[in-house]
């Protein structure tokens, strides 16, 4: 019933629907749901969270509760990013990707993460299985690009040429910003 009341705008009466089928039996996955999307919707991920972990307890086998759930994680990554919490950001992705691995958001949003922590290497995973996942999305292939070029920079400061030439190449294979290419190249002539 909470579900039934979610479709409608008004998230206090669905909220006690859910609470109230609850109060009849705790167990009730359907009503863990209703109340986790309550939560999802005004955007409180823990509590969100905590109700689809509720529901997966009653009911494991229930996609919609775990496909919410690993939504609710990413958004919380997203949220713990932006107060540069970033540990517990990626937590919180590798925890989405664990229940829904063909996520490409959460894949990038951890290329993000691991590039602010300057893991290159895993950045460049993490950005190349989004682009697996969906080949379109501009934003993992933008980065990835740069992930390549930072990489490529660090390895030239370590006197790794190989491993430079070959992110840089990467670079001009993958990128169509004029200037990030005009510096792979330049870069790319300083090594050879």
């Amino acid at each position: 019933m909470g579900n039934a009341y979610l479709k409608l705008p008004d998230l206090p009466a669905a909220q006690g629907a859910s609470t109230s089928a609850l109060a009849i039996d705790s167990g009730n996955a359907q009503a863990h749901l209703g109340l986790g999307n309550v939560h999802f919707e005004e955007r409180n991920w823990e509590e969100a969270i905590a109700e689809y972990k509720a529901a997966l307890v009653s009911q494991p086998e229930f996609p919609e509760a775990t496909s919410n759930l690993a939504g609710a994680y990413l958004n919380l990554g997203v949220e713990l990013l932006d107060q540069k919490r970033v540990d517990e950001a990626i937590e919180m992705w590798q925890e989405s990707i664990r229940l829904d691995s063909e996520n490409a958001s959460a894949h990038y949003n951890l290329g993000v993460a691991y590039t602010q922590q300057g893991n290159f290497d895993s950045a460049i995973a993490a950005y190349q299985q989004a682009l697996d996942i969906d080949p379109d999305h501009a934003e993992a292939r933008s980065n990835l690009a740069i992930a390549h070029f930072n990489r490529g920079v660090t390895r030239m400061n370590v006197d790794d040429k190989a491993g430079a030439i070959a992110d840089f190449e990467q670079v001009l294979e993958i990128s169509k910003d004029p200037v990030l290419r005009s510096r792979a190249e330049k870069n790319l002539e300083q090594l050879r």
